[in-house]
C-alpha cells in the first residue's frame, strides 16, 4: 500500500467475497460494496481485502474495482471466523488510526459478526473514538 498523504478518517473492509461463499449474494450486495469501494477511492481511504484462507481470491465483480488502487491492503487471510487480530495488525503496520471502520461482505451470521465483535474489543488500541459500521445492504447472509 502506498503511504497516505493524510490520516484516513475511515477504512473499508471487505470480508470473504470469494466464489465459494458468494452463492447467496444478491445483486444488491454487489452494488452496495461497489458503491462503498468507489466512495473510499474518491476520498483516498484505505480498503482492506480479507479472505478466508484456502478459498481463492475475491470474485472478479468486486476485485476489478480494487485493481491498481494504491491504498489497497490485500493479502489478509485467516482460517478462523474472527479476523479482527489480523485486521488490527494490518492497521498498526500501516500506522492507520481510523475514526470509522466500515465492514461488508459475507457472511453476516459468521465471519462478519465474529470479526466485528473482535474489532469492538480492540477499539481502545485503535483510537478512542473509533466506530464500526456494518454496511447493511453490503452484507450477505
Amino acid at each position: 500500500m502506498k503511504a497516505l498523504e493524510h490520516a484516513p478518517s475511515s477504512v473499508l473492509i471487505i470480508i470473504d467475497m470469494q466464489e465459494h461463499f458468494v452463492t447467496e449474494c444478491s445483486e444488491k450486495i454487489y452494488r452496495a460494496l461497489v458503491r462503498e469501494i468507489w466512495l473510499a477511492k474518491a476520498q483516498k481511504q484505505p480498503i482492506m481485502e480479507v479472505l478466508f484462507d484456502g478459498y481463492g481470491t475475491t470474485v472478479h465483480r468486486i476485485r476489478r474495482h480494487l485493481e491498481n488502487y494504491e491504498h489497497l491492503i490485500a493479502g489478509i487471510t485467516k482460517r478462523r471466523m474472527d479476523k479482527s487480530s489480523e485486521i488490527v495488525e494490518a492497521l498498526n503496520k500501516h500506522r492507520l488510526t481510523p475514526k470509522l471502520i466500515k465492514v461488508g461482505g459475507v457472511s453476516v451470521r459468521s465471519c462478519i459478526n465474529s470479526t466485528v465483535c473482535g474489532l469492538s474489543e480492540h477499539l481502545t488500541s485503535l483510537a478512542s473514538d473509533c466506530c464500526i459500521e456494518v454496511i447493511q445492504d453490503g452484507c450477505g447472509p
